[in-house]
This record gives structure tokens, sequence and C-alpha cells, in this order.
């Protein structure tokens, strides 16, 4: 195989193709009689133990960003198919369970021949450092950390590819195309995206058979994670426990309300 110019490769194709949570303020207004305040303190109590149960959201976090998203509703871009494939590199340094992958493209329906099955592919490849590549279309599948296919539209929108995978730290790769996860569709991604830093992008114009680095720019790639997750049932006592903090309020109620009554 001739190996492309990079430059070549990379020629961009002009037609081708969320809390707002109320505050649940409580209002314990005092009871002029005796035995009014036990009662209430004891509803606020168990009111606030019972908020510590459940586990509280994990925090969402960009994991790895190439930069912000331009416009959608765009129809130029850097083309992709099943011999032109590229993504980016990247690292992370914790363990991490992926939420998502976002990515600025387009189906190219002005691209010649047959559009496929309109749908393109991404995954998550591991790398052995930053300098090196993903394998072939033949190898990804196999070696990938995730893998999957999603629909492409036109004109362009910023896709959100859903995953729940585990990434253990080093270096990853992710990349787009078509010829693996049943995809057979025609894409683009587009170049009107503000890039930030030095995003190391990959391309490769015969199925991964040889990759090179750089040969797009500006392309918006996000691999989004949660980490941190805190769970609060741990800190949250035990049904007995509510149980026997209400009897120690009982007492002092049913006290006040006999002297009441004398």
């Amino acid at each position: 195989m001739t190996r492309r110019n990079v430059a070549e490769m990379a020629l961009p194709e002009a037609n081708g193709y969320y809390l707002s949570s109320g505050d649940h303020a409580i209002n314990h207004s005092r009871s002029a009689r005796p035995g009014g305040r036990p009662i209430a303190c004891l509803a606020a109590a168990l009111i606030g133990l019972s908020a510590l149960g459940g586990t509280s959201p994990a925090r969402a976090d960009t994991l790895f960003t190439t930069g912000t998203p331009g416009a959608t509703g765009q129809t130029a871009g850097f083309s992709f198919d099943s011999n032109f494939l590229y993504g980016v590199r990247f690292q992370i340094t914790d363990t991490v369970t992926l939420t998502d992958i976002r990515f600025h493209d387009y189906e190219r329906i002005f691209a010649n021949g047959d559009l496929g099955n309109h749908q393109a592919f991404t995954a998550i490849v591991p790398l052995a450092s930053m300098s090196a590549f993903p394998g072939t279309l033949a190898t990804i599948p196999g070696t990938a950390a995730f893998g999957a296919s999603f629909a492409l539209s036109y004109p362009s929108t910023v896709t959100v590819i859903p995953s729940s995978a585990t990434l253990t730290p080093g270096s990853y790769a992710v990349i787009f195309g078509a010829g693996a996860y049943g995809a057979t569709g025609k894409g683009a991604a587009t170049f009107n995206n503000t890039t930030v830093g030095s995003p190391s992008y990959i391309i490769t114009g015969d199925g991964g058979q040889s990759w090179n680095s750089g040969g797009i720019t500006n392309v918006y790639i996000s691999v989004n994670g949660t980490s941190g997750t805190v769970s609060a049932a741990a800190a949250a006592p035990e049904p007995a426990s509510i149980a026997l903090l209400g009897m120690m309020f009982l007492p002092g109620a049913a006290s006040l309300r006999r002297k009441r009554m004398k």
C-alpha cells in the first residue's frame, strides 16, 4: 500500500457532506402547649435522618476533551469511512467509569456511491504509550476497551454515545470511522470547533494498516466519565437507631403531657 501524504488525507470535504431544588424549609412552629417542642424536634430529627439515606449522585467529569464544540448544523468537515479513520490520543491517571463519548459530526449525504447503513462507530483502544497507534479494523474490536456504532445525521450535531466501560490508568485512543461494529456509513467531523491545548490527533487512510499523527484540526471529541462517587448510605443510621432516637424523645413528651393534665 502506498502511504498517502497526511495533508492529502486530511483534505476537508466542503459539500460531501442540567438542582435547583427548592429549599424544603419545614417550619416547625412552636406550640404553646407543653410537649409541642419535643414532638416537633422528633419530627425534625426523623426527617433529617431520612434525608441521609441513599446515594449521592456520581460526579460527572470530562476525562478528556479536544476543546469546545462549535455551532451545529454544519455541512463541511473531515470525511471518514472504512478507509479513513481518525481520532485522538489521551491519558487518564485514575480508574474511571465512562458515561459517554461526544463527537461533532454529520452524515455525508452527498458522498459518491452507497451511503451504507447510515452508521459510524467509535472505539476506545488502549495504547502502549502516547506515541503508539491503534491497530487495524480487523484487530480493533478485539483490543478495544469500548466500541459501539451510532447513527449519523445531517446536518451536523454533537452525537452522544453512551458507555459504561471502565478504564484503568494508561494511554488510549478514541477513534471514529466505519467498517467495524456493524457500521458501514460515511460521515465527517466538523472543523468549526474551538481547540484547547494541543490534542494528539491521529489518522489513517487505509483502514488502520498505517497511522500518522496529525492530519486533522479543530475536531471536537470529548470522553466523559464518573469518579468520586460517595455513598451516604454508610453514614445513615439503621432503622433500629432511628427507633431508639424516637424512644429518647417520647418519654419527655409524655412527662410534659402529664404535667399539663394535673
